[in-house]
């Protein structure tokens, strides 16, 4: 037995898809209308999958990836300069020839918390404006220190790392 109620909701909804078609489709200027808008739509999609593919939203791609070069008797780092409150970064600091000292900054330490130092320091303590860590300086070669940390708070950090006489400054955005 035919369901009338069924007949009659396709009906209105054929109907009505019918009157919207002629009110687009016979009117070009409301087409072009239409289709500069789909345009528009799919040229923002496009930009929003290359910026997310460059790394501009964090976890990755070749705009994230930063040095600071602090010079021949200051750390080399290299950092994400994007990354997101939830995920875990790495600080990879190549320290100047015979020094084996790293001081985090105390700005570092506010919107970073160290999760992990490799090689670990043989000793560590905190002063007043900075995190001190000592190293077995290598013999006269450059020492690496990889520091994984979480990012605490969003925003644009500025974070100073000192080693020897010298100091490296990193510009980094944690995103939400």
């Amino acid at each position: 037995m035919p369901d009338n109620d069924g007949a009659t909701a396709a009906r209105v909804t054929t109907d009505a898809l019918r009157r919207a078609r002629a009110l687009v489709c016979d009117e070009p200027r409301a087409q072009r209308r239409v289709w500069r808008v789909q345009r528009f739509g799919w040229a923002a999609m496009a930009v929003f999958v290359a910026a997310a593919c460059a790394g501009v939203f964090g976890a990755g791609g070749p705009l994230t990836d930063r040095q600071a070069r602090g010079g021949p008797s200051a750390p080399d780092v290299a950092y994400e300069g994007v990354v997101r409150l939830s995920r875990a970064t790495t600080w990879s600091i190549l320290l100047p020839a015979g020094i084996g000292t790293l001081a985090l900054e105390a700005s570092a330490l506010e919107h970073f918390e160290p999760r992990l130092v490799v090689p670990r320091p043989i000793e560590e303590r905190r002063e007043e404006s900075s995190l001190l860590m000592m190293f077995h300086a290598s013999g006269g070669g450059r020492l690496r220190v990889n520091i994984v940390l979480t990012p605490t708070a969003p925003g644009l950090h500025e974070v100073r790392l000192t080693a020897g006489s010298g100091g490296a400054i990193m510009r980094i955005v944690t995103l939400p």
